[in-house]
Formats: C-alpha cells, sequence, structure tokens
C-alpha cells in the first residue's frame, strides 16, 4: 500500500515538473511579448502626436496671422519633454518638434522637422553657432502628462516673423 502511495506522489510531482518546464517559458515570452508590444504601441501614439501637431501648425500658418485651432490629443505615459527648437542664420530656418520620452530602460527623442516656425509661451533665445540664433521653446509639464489634452494652435507675429504658437488649454 506504501508502494502505491509512493508511486502516486512520484507520478505526481512528475506532473508538476512538466508542466511547470512548459509553462513558465511559455508565460515568459508572452510576458516579455506583450512589453516589447506596450512600448511600440507608446513609440507609434508619440509619432502620430508629433506628425499631427506639425501638419496640424503648418494648416494654421497658412490660413494667415491669429488663426486658431484647438486640437485634442491622448497624450500616452512615459513622456518626459516636449519642445521646440527654431534655428535662424543667413541659411534660412530650420524648425523642429522634440518629443523625449522613456522606452524600456532608455530616454529616447522622436524629433519632427517643420517647414514652418512652432513656438510655445515659454521661449529662450540663445547664439548656437556661427551667425545662427536658436530659439528653445518648452512646452509646460502639465501639457505632457498622460490623458486627453487640448492645445491651441494660433498663428502669432514673432522675432523672426510668423509662427505657430502650440499651448495647452483648458476646456
Amino acid at each position: 500500500m506504501r508502494a502505491r502511495k509512493a508511486q502516486s506522489a512520484t507520478e505526481f510531482a512528475i506532473l508538476i515538473a512538466a508542466l511547470l518546464a512548459i509553462f513558465l517559458p511559455l508565460f515568459y515570452l508572452v510576458s516579455d511579448y506583450g512589453l516589447k508590444s506596450g512600448a511600440e504601441i507608446v513609440s507609434t501614439q508619440i509619432y502620430q502626436i508629433g506628425e499631427n501637431v506639425v501638419a496640424e501648425a503648418r494648416q494654421i500658418y497658412f490660413l494667415g496671422l491669429y488663426s486658431k485651432e484647438v486640437v485634442t490629443l491622448n497624450i500616452p505615459e512615459n513622456i518626459l519633454g516636449m519642445s521646440t527648437l527654431v534655428i535662424n542664420s543667413s541659411a534660412g530656418t530650420e524648425n523642429y518638434l522634440f518629443v523625449k520620452f522613456r522606452r524600456e530602460d532608455q530616454v529616447l527623442n522622436h524629433s519632427f522637422y517643420s517647414d514652418i516656425p512652432i513656438i510655445t509661451s515659454a521661449c529662450m533665445r540663445s547664439d548656437c553657432f556661427g551667425d545662427a540664433t536658436c530659439y528653445s521653446c518648452e512646452l509646460d509639464p502639465s501639457a505632457y502628462l498622460p490623458g486627453m489634452k487640448h492645445y491651441r494652435l494660433e498663428t502669432v507675429i514673432w522675432d523672426v516673423g510668423m509662427a505657430v504658437r502650440v499651448d495647452q488649454v483648458y476646456i
């Protein structure tokens, strides 16, 4: 009788070990895939936000001075900063929108080129290189907290001519 109990206990232990050997690696693969998929989704959302802001700013810019529009964006988690950079030199003007974010253990920047100046209410002027003047503009930190946010895009007169100013609005 004891031999049967010992045999069934051994069989049960072997069965549990076999199930763990199958399901633990499977669980690891699925969870790893889920984490990578989540990071890719956030990266795609950030790309869409940048492209959308640049496209809307361009449209507002060409509508003329004091044109404005409110856009609603769903801001994902892990965004660490949003800023713009305008480089004005004798060769012309270069304009960029930057979104800084955390992806897994890395801090990354997506940069979006714009053919029109995009600014915020908080801009700093500095000499960057040669005859170029740089304008670095930061969005308020509350503007890139996760969730639905509303931004006003408005064409304004600025140091180097017309620009589109982007600011968060509360509706």
